[in-house]
């Protein structure tokens, strides 16, 4: 196989890998139209890589794009109301592990989801009685627990953040016997608002790294169950997983929707009140070796009792990037490929991406680098990434951006 071939296979795998990622969140949120409009994205991706890879492995590819088109197909006709038919993947599947994996069509159930019968979304049979096998596998949290790789100079950017996060939390971790003396004691939690993609669970996991913690995330989709009184055990579990890894970051990304707010029309439930009741004992129950925080884009929809609880010390803004953190971002995202980069201007290219999330820098570094390999492959030989390729992926963006204000989706 070439190195061509190879770089696109690289190139192919983010791109799976970025969409299946962004298809849970999008479900997470409530979002199936764009739910299915990643999973298209998904599809394309895995077609091209069952087209490059040879033999069983392209043809688990093949089959993983007519799942993914499969599924998309369901979300836009029925809208979220399909989850509970859908034979949807498991998110934190690797494409790795998806070349490995038997090959399957899509009336079959896959591994690692519960998928509920005989019954309107309760979570129970025609008894009104939950199944054992239902209840069991709804109780199980499929937790990964890490020491991230990652530190603060893997973050582009977001300097006066690095400089918080290290003053106020890192410090009094790594220094505690200077800082106890003057009576500072670690931050217990922390309230990460902002809009999405600006990198408020990279930071965070690199804080991890930075400081040689274990690392939990927990997403609505890891929590959330139709079956009465399974999140809020979903929560113990995680909290118990994360004081068995201590000293441990446990991440909760969309808190608003773990902890939606109580005064909010319709919005209150028994299960979410249970829910809600579940991850205060248990965030006022942790001490110094267990640090909580929690991720939102919508704070007004966060109740009350969580900004308020004790553990939750400190709310942080994380903003857009501004010019400087959007070349730091690019150079970061654009430096970690084997293939040159060559003759661009990153202050030029910063202005021209105004606006953009880091979420958004990081997809203009993979457009870029997907057009170089296209080039390189026409031409039969390895060419450098150029600022035509870069400001190309931002005219993209820039069209993408502006098609999901109107309210539709490429």
């Amino acid at each position: 196989m070439s190195i061509i071939d190879e770089s696109r296979i690289e190139i192919e795998k983010g791109i799976l890998a970025d969409n299946k990622e962004k298809a849970g969140q999008k479900l997470s949120a409530y979002e199936p139209e764009a739910a299915a409009q990643a999973l298209k994205k998904a599809a394309e991706a895995a077609d091209n890589l069952g087209e490059l890879v040879a033999g069983a492995r392209g043809d688990n590819y093949h089959d993983e794009a007519e799942l993914y088109r499969t599924e998309a197909a369901g979300f836009e006709a029925q809208g979220i109301d399909y989850l509970s038919d859908s034979n949807l993947y498991n998110p934190s599947q690797s494409s790795e592990e998806n070349e490995s994996a038997p090959k399957r069509n899509s009336s079959q159930q896959p591994s690692g989801s519960q998928k509920m019968q005989g019954s309107d979304k309760t979570g129970s049979d025609n008894t009104g009685q939950n199944t054992p096998s239902e209840a069991a596998s709804e109780t199980e949290v499929d937790l990964s627990v890490e020491t991230p790789e990652i530190d603060f100079s893997d973050v582009g950017g977001m300097e006066d953040l690095k400089a918080e996060f290290r003053e106020e939390i890192a410090y009094p971790v790594e220094k505690r016997e200077v800082y106890e003396q003057y009576g500072i004691e670690p931050i217990g939690g922390v309230m990460l608002q902002g809009p999405p993609g600006v990198g408020k669970t990279h930071i965070t996991r690199a804080l991890a790294g930075e400081l040689g913690w274990s690392f939990i995330e927990l997403r609505p989709s890891d929590i959330v169950s139709a079956l009465f009184g399974e999140s809020a055990k979903k929560v113990r579990e995680g909290f118990n997983t994360a004081r068995e890894n201590a000293p441990c970051i446990v991440f909760f990304d969309e808190i608003d929707s773990i902890a939606r707010d109580r005064a909010g029309a319709g919005s209150s439930t028994q299960s979410g009140e249970m829910l809600l009741t579940e991850f205060l004992q248990q965030a006022n129950d942790l001490d110094g070796e267990v640090v909580i925080f929690a991720a939102t884009n919508a704070p007004e929809q966060v109740d009350s009792a969580v900004m308020n609880a004790d553990r939750i010390e400190k709310t942080i803004e994380v903003p857009l990037p501004d010019a400087a953190a959007r070349k730091a971002i690019l150079r970061v995202h654009l430096g970690n490929r084997e293939v040159p980069v060559q003759n661009v201007d990153y202050d030029q290219i910063a202005t021209n991406m105004d606006g953009f999330s880091g979420a958004d820098v990081k997809a203009v570094a993979q457009s870029a680098a997907r057009r170089a390999a296209q080039q390189a492959d026409e031409q039969g030989r390895i060419i450098p990434i150029t600022q035509e390729n870069i400001q190309s992926a931002v005219d993209d963006r820039h069209e993408s951006m502006n098609t999901e204000e109107l309210g539709g989706y490429l």
